[in-house]
């Protein structure tokens, strides 16, 4: 993720805020907001221009998978075996298919902790305090 293409005020959003700006990434919703953060183990919180070029490219490779996983498994966006090994313990489709995403309270699929929701902007995020505590 190239610094540069993102329009100047876009750099000093929150990772929250960036990611469905219409200009770099139109269409991200929620839950993909939620997941993307989660699966590059960043905070919400981090402006795009304190991120260091690992952490780029891991928002931009996680950003490039999650989506394509959704797309291609009708929404699942945690790993695929762990979706199947959740589905045969009996967990329904909305508890099994996503990392954070409306699971505030559940325990994290990775660390055990609990998913916790926050509120940025008037829209809903999820995250592991645990998993994306580093980057902040």
């Amino acid at each position: 993720m190239n610094p540069s293409a993102i329009p100047r005020p876009a750099q000093f959003l929150g990772l929250a805020g960036l990611i469905p700006f219409a200009g770099l990434a139109a269409g991200i919703g929620d839950y993909l907001r939620s997941d993307i953060l989660f699966e590059a183990r960043l905070r919400p919180d981090v402006r795009i221009a304190a991120l260091t070029v690992p952490q780029r490219e891991a928002l931009a490779g996680a950003a490039l998978k999650l989506t394509r996983r959704s797309y291609q498994t009708r929404g699942v966006t945690c790993d695929p075996a762990l979706a199947k090994q959740l589905k045969t313990q009996g967990l329904r489709f909305g508890q099994y298919r996503h990392w954070v995403f409306d699971r505030a309270g559940a325990p994290c699929h990775h660390c055990g902790n609990a998913i916790i929701r926050i509120d940025t902007g008037g829209r809903g995020l999820y995250l592991c305090e645990h998993c994306q505590s580093h980057s902040s």
